[in-house]
């Protein structure tokens, strides 16, 4: 939704985020490399890559060095639909977000926030595409 405000050194250290997220629970679903396709798509970033160049801390501590709080609510958010999108937002999921929560200074009450909005904002999605191919 927002990728495109990123710079690029942001994008390829959000992309190495987000890939350790789709990794996160061991369970690399079919819908998270589909939203890394994405991702990749609306940044511009070819080929698309499944493998990290950098470790979840060595991006988190450059993107911080590098970003706004809105920068970094951006990152937070898309990594958040990212790990919703297989509907199993289990532990090891929420251990990660709550590690870059920690790491960023970002509140976990903006985390639940963003939570609720994905999941209105998918509903949404469902209602169009029901009233369209229904």
């Amino acid at each position: 939704m927002y990728l495109n405000k990123l710079s690029n050194e942001q994008k390829e250290l959000f992309l190495d985020l987000s890939i350790h997220a789709a990794k996160a629970n061991n369970d690399f679903a079919e819908e998270e490399k589909s939203y890394l396709d994405q991702y990749c798509a609306e940044m511009q970033i070819s080929p698309v890559r499944y493998e990290s160049k950098n470790e979840f801390d060595h991006a988190v501590d450059k993107l911080i060095e590098i970003s706004t709080q809105s920068e970094l609510k951006i990152i937070a958010l898309e990594l958040t639909a990212l790990m919703l999108a297989d509907n199993n937002y289990d532990e090891l999921e929420q251990k990660f977000m709550s590690k870059l929560l920690s790491k960023t200074g970002l509140s976990s009450g903006k985390h639940d926030k963003m939570i609720e909005l994905l999941h209105s904002l998918s509903g949404i999605y469902g209602e169009i595409n029901d009233l369209i191919f229904n």
